[in-house]
């Protein structure tokens, strides 16, 4: 089976679940090629529920996305002072849409 490196940064509390070297910075993951967000999420133990936002390659995205070499991902916590449901909720509608095509 081959691999697959994406780069990723975790904001905010999400870096409590990480390994001290990694918060808040930018740092490279190996993963099995095929792999999704969510496998992502779960290598390090960060409970979906926590996560409110992915970017990969700085557009919002699933946390089913399926991920490709060399992919950048930013994964945000709940937001408590924005609200960011618009965004989200229109992601959501174009990836329903997308997949009835």
């Amino acid at each position: 089976m081959s691999n697959i490196t994406v780069s990723v940064r975790f904001y905010e509390e999400l870096n409590d679940y990480l390994p001290k070297e990694y918060h808040k910075k930018d740092f490279q993951v190996t993963l099995p090629a095929g792999s999704i967000v969510r496998d992502l999420l779960d290598k390090f133990h960060i409970p979906v529920r926590e996560v409110h936002l992915v970017l990969v390659n700085s557009e919002v995205s699933t946390i089913e996305r399926k991920l490709q070499q060399g992919d950048r991902l930013s994964i945000y916590p709940i937001f408590e002072t924005i609200d960011i449901s618009p965004i989200t909720k229109e992601k959501q509608s174009m990836d329903l849409n997308e997949d009835t095509t």
